[in-house]
């Protein structure tokens, strides 16, 4: 059975791994950049940062495969699954980074 146009629109693809690393990169590097904003100071402003980031990706990922005709296929299009991927990599980084700050001698490297 052929899939719809919207459905082929929604396929990901297989680069879960990826998309979780870069999501944790991304919210690792919001903690040290020295010119971070206010709103980006508290874990949920860094794992919104993150999201949006990861959205502005998948759509330029959608409008890439719209010119090349490849919408339908495989790791082509907006996956929701891979923007999910890419908050759970922030939220991982800053439960991790919320841990190692209970220990003893990392609190004031962190």
């Amino acid at each position: 059975m052929p899939r719809s146009r919207y459905q082929a629109v929604l396929l990901h693809c297989n680069s879960h791994n990826s998309h979780f690393i870069g999501g944790a990169t991304a919210d690792a590097a919001l903690h040290v950049m020295p010119f971070v904003k206010k709103s980006w100071e508290t874990p949920a402003g860094r794992i919104a940062t993150v999201a949006i980031g990861g959205v502005g990706l998948e759509l330029a990922d959608y409008v890439q495969c719209r010119q090349t005709h490849s919408c339908g296929r495989e790791g082509a299009g907006f996956g929701f699954v891979d923007l999910g991927y890419d908050v759970a990599g922030a939220v991982a980084t800053e439960l991790l980074i919320a841990g190692l700050k209970h220990v003893p001698g990392l609190k004031r490297l962190l």
